[in-house]
C-alpha cells in the first residue's frame, strides 16, 4: 500500500511539473527583441501543416534553433528552449520535445 502510495505521488508531481511548463509568458519587449534577431540574422522560415497552438507537437522533421542568448539574457526561463520561424511567427518549444510552449506573432 505505502508503495503505491509513493508511486501515484511521485506521479502527480511529475505531472504537475510538466504542467507547470505547459507554456511560458513573453513580455511585449522580449516579443519585440525576438523578432529583431530573427529579422536581422535572415532566418529562414519553415512550412508546416500542424496547427500553431500552445500545446501542439510540431513535427520532428522541423529544424529548431536553440533560442539566441541575447533573449536568453533578458528572459533566463528560455534557457535550453529551441524555436523555429513558422511563417510569420516564432514558435518555441520545449527543451525534450517538440510541444509548443509560447508563440510569437500573429
Amino acid at each position: 500500500m505505502k508503495r503505491t502510495v509513493l508511486a501515484l505521488a511521485a506521479f502527480g508531481f511529475a505531472a504537475s511539473a510538466a504542467f507547470a511548463q505547459a507554456t511560458i509568458t513573453i513580455s511585449p519587449e522580449v516579443e519585440t527583441e525576438f523578432r529583431t534577431y530573427v529579422t536581422e540574422q535572415k532566418v529562414e522560415p519553415v512550412t508546416v501543416e500542424t496547427d500553431i497552438t500552445v500545446g501542439a507537437e510540431l513535427p520532428d522533421t522541423v529544424v529548431f534553433q536553440p533560442v539566441p542568448d541575447v533573449i536568453v539574457d533578458k528572459s533566463p526561463e528560455f534557457k535550453g528552449y529551441r524555436y523555429a520561424y513558422v511563417g510569420e511567427r516564432i514558435v518555441i518549444v520545449e527543451p525534450s520535445s517538440t510541444k509548443v510552449v509560447a508563440v510569437v506573432g500573429g
